[in-house]
């Protein structure tokens, strides 16, 4: 029954799978094997709390199984349990040194910590071992652009893309590259190939949209991130993006409805917030504004752009209380190296209330 049950899993016949590997565990509920891959397909069919207490009992019985401990990773990693993944993975490798995908799949974790030079190491040795893994060169892409080597990265998407010509992922993953680099037509053109392999493609739809506003193309950016919405109706940050692209067509109540829809999706959307805030402020809503922009510092109270709209709201309503210390905050945010604040006029304004 095992066997057959394998067979059906390995077909992508998940449920019928499921269905035979509950039956032996009702005749065997030791059965290590069945655990594990019973588990396996909760985790495909995105239940990774499941995935996780089914191979949690899978290791209890066999402890020293390299493949287990893997998978385990990949649950936390879904989990977003990046540190205790990282450690799933690196039992695996103890057991099995020369195990390609838990590598891999620990460099993504790694990514996810910001470890972004340790995620290049675990991918430079996976592909010592799997050297013609075209995801692998996909996700080292992702660590070289985070790390702003974006030459490298291109070069690492090309080497995915010659070993795996239809990799959706590694074109769009270009096109990101390409939009860093501002080279904004050359990025159009990675996203359009990404889409005519997979035209449900979501990401890619939303950050051709990004590209769209970049050359002021507002409607077609709109089009865009509302087909990435119809594939994915609670993309937040195509909501927030079609808000931003709304609001430069002077949409203002679409944009609001579309700030709204993405922070109900995600309330903690710190950008989101900030370009609500700077619609209220423009339509002279300065309460809203203040409560929204109060919003976003109180999740990320480093974070320049709010500040910087904040202080550039109360000046709007001649509030004055508290200035000059929320001025030595910005100020040190820019020393910092953060991204300074908008709009620039809070930049020319004296540091001290008393000189207002």
């Amino acid at each position: 029954m095992l066997t057959k049950a394998l067979s059906l899993h390995q077909q992508g016949h998940l449920a019928e799978a499921a269905g035979l590997y509950r039956k032996v565990l009702a005749q065997n509920p030791k059965n290590a094997d069945a655990l594990h891959l019973l588990g396996v397909i909760e985790f495909q069919s995105k239940n990774p709390s499941a995935a996780l207490a089914l191979i949690d009992r899978a290791l209890r019985l066999v402890p020293n199984n390299p493949i287990f401990h893997s998978n385990r990773g990949n649950a936390l990693k879904d989990l977003k349990r990046f540190d205790e993944a990282v450690t799933s993975f690196d039992r695996a490798l103890a057991l099995k040194p020369d195990f390609a995908e838990a590598l891999n799949n620990r460099g993504l974790a790694l990514h996810e910590l910001k470890r972004f030079d340790d995620a290049l190491e675990s991918y430079r040795r996976s592909l010592a071992i799997k050297p013609h893994h075209a995801k692998t060169f996909n996700n080292r892409g992702l660590a070289l652009r985070a790390l702003k080597r974006f030459d490298d990265a291109l070069a690492s998407y090309d080497r995915a893309l010659a070993l795996e010509p239809n990799y959706a992922d590694a074109f769009s993953n270009r096109g990101n590259v390409l939009k860093d680099l501002k080279r904004f037509e050359d990025a159009l053109v990675n996203y359009d190939l990404a889409l005519a392999i997979k035209p449900d493609f979501a990401e890619a739809l939303n950050n051709r949209g990004t590209v769209l506003q970049e050359l002021r193309r507002y409607g077609d950016a709109i089009t865009s991130y509302q087909e990435a919405l119809r594939t994915a109706p609670e993309y937040a940050e195509a909501h927030a993006n079609l808000g931003n692209a709304l609001r430069e067509l002077k949409r203002f109540d679409e944009a609001i409805a579309s700030f709204d829809r993405a922070l109900a999706i995600k309330p903690n959307f710190v950008d989101a917030l900030g370009n609500r805030g700077n619609l209220m402020k423009e339509r002279k809503n300065f309460d809203e504004a203040m409560a929204d922009f109060d919003r976003a510092m109180a999740i990320e109270p480093d974070n320049g752009f709010s500040l910087g709209a904040r202080l550039s709201c109360k000046l709007s309503i001649c509030d004055w209380k508290g200035l000059d210390d929320e001025f030595r905050k910005l100020a040190d945010s820019i020393a910092a190296g953060r991204k300074a604040s908008e709009p620039f006029h809070v930049l020319a304004t004296p540091l001290s209330a008393a000189m207002q």
